[in-house]
């Protein structure tokens, strides 16, 4: 079965997640009808270890992320993203390369990869993969200065965590897909196509432009309409 599983947050002091969450289904909706789409809607984590808001959500939605997948049947093909996304087109058909979890990987970036999504094809090895980045990540956690050594080169915790699991693979058959393609973001937003992106990720001045926070940049105004077009069709914007 073809599976997307995201989790977002109610946050007392914004509404943008849920909205971002409404929007990100309406587009899965319209172009994967067949895909199965499993949300949470979690309330605001209590701070842990004196980490910041941002780490301990996503420490949480990975645990989520991993919880479900194992609730999943083997074969399943699932897709753990993070609900700040816009669905384009059925990107599907990614799970007929040969891998077990596959990433996103950025160019021209300061970060190698953006760890929003996961493609996971359920068996042993994706989920024991999946329960030791769980356990790297809440290592990281506690450990600041484990954190800090790969936060340096991945950013973040998740994907400090992921790129730690990435570099020390031995055992996982990993495969590394284009951030343009599948999760675009950032340093893929002037050259956009839309008939070539098939997931577009609303995150930094994408999504403050969306929300009015900063002016548009000629780069940003298609994808920006893109995302308004989807909001339109709720009457939310």
């Amino acid at each position: 079965m073809n599976k997307i599983i995201t989790v977002y947050f109610n946050y007392g002091d914004s509404d943008k997640f849920e909205i971002l969450h409404k929007i990100f289904i309406h587009s899965i909706n319209a172009n994967i009808p067949h895909c199965k789409t499993i949300s949470y809607f979690l309330p605001e984590p209590e701070i842990r270890y004196n980490r910041s808001r941002a780490f301990i959500s996503n420490s949480v939605k990975l645990e989520k992320w991993v919880e479900e997948l194992r609730l999943c049947d083997d074969g399943d093909c699932i897709a753990l993203m993070d609900c700040d996304m816009l669905v384009l087109s059925d990107f599907f058909d990614i799970f007929d390369e040969n891998f077990d979890i596959g990433y996103t990987k950025r160019t021209n970036s300061k970060w190698p990869l953006n760890g929003g999504v996961l493609f996971i094809k359920k068996n042993i090895w994706s989920l024991m993969f999946m329960n030791t980045l769980l356990k790297v990540n809440n290592a990281m956690l506690e450990d600041v200065n484990f954190n800090r050594e790969w936060q340096r080169k991945y950013g973040g915790i998740n994907q400090a965590a992921l790129g730690h699991m990435i570099e020390g693979n031995m055992i996982f058959n990993i495969k590394a897909f284009p951030c343009a393609v599948y999760n675009a973001c950032g340093e893929d937003l002037p050259n956009f196509d839309e008939n070539k992106t098939k997931i577009l990720h609303i995150k930094g001045k994408l999504r403050q432009a969306i929300f009015g926070e900063t002016k548009t940049e000629h780069e940003l105004t298609y994808p920006v309409s893109l995302w308004k077009k989807c909001a339109g069709e709720l009457q939310l914007f």
